[in-house]
């Protein structure tokens, strides 16, 4: 007795934003028959095995897709909840009027710095250039450069020191 076996194919395709099955396999002709599975196909004839088959291959899909569906309303949170899972607290009010004062103070600072100093330290630390770029931008040495924007950080650490004992 010859065992006659049927190979398939099953896909899932998104048709007017609806699941749709379908079973693709080829007749004893060779010719590829794709069938519908969320259609009724009158006019196809198909072994009962194979639609079976089928059959079952659609309940396994619809309960993955179940499945995936579940776990992606799981996954989609709302802002509040992120926001309550998240580890960084957005700052209160008395914190934001705080680090708009030190803000303010460190502007004050860099302002007190000489024009030299505050440009090559703004170059070094906000525009994140190398020593050596700001050397060729100046035209001087690197050391030159390298004393300007340790100097400014003295200037500022102490200008920024002399302010919290005030306050």
């Amino acid at each position: 007795m010859i065992r006659e076996e049927i190979i398939y194919t099953r896909r899932i395709s998104i048709v007017n934003e609806e699941p749709h099955y379908f079973v693709e396999f080829k007749d004893v002709h060779g010719d590829l028959i794709e069938i519908d599975l969320n259609e009724v196909c009158a006019d196809i004839e198909i072994a009962k095995n194979v639609f079976y088959q089928a059959q079952e291959q659609l309940r396994e899909d619809m309960r993955q897709y179940r499945s995936d569906n579940t776990h992606l309303e799981h996954a989609k949170l709302s802002i509040d909840e992120i926001d309550k899972r998240v580890l960084i607290k957005p700052p209160t009010t008395e914190e934001t009027a705080l680090l708009r004062e030190l803000s303010d103070e460190l502007a004050a600072a860099i302002g007190s710095l000489s024009d030299l100093r505050r440009r090559r330290f703004l170059m070094y630390f906000v525009e994140e250039k190398t020593l050596e770029e700001i050397a060729d931008a100046e035209e001087c040495s690197l050391q030159g450069v390298h004393s300007s924007i340790q100097r400014a950080q003295e200037e500022l650490r102490n200008f920024l020191r002399n302010i919290s004992d005030q306050g």
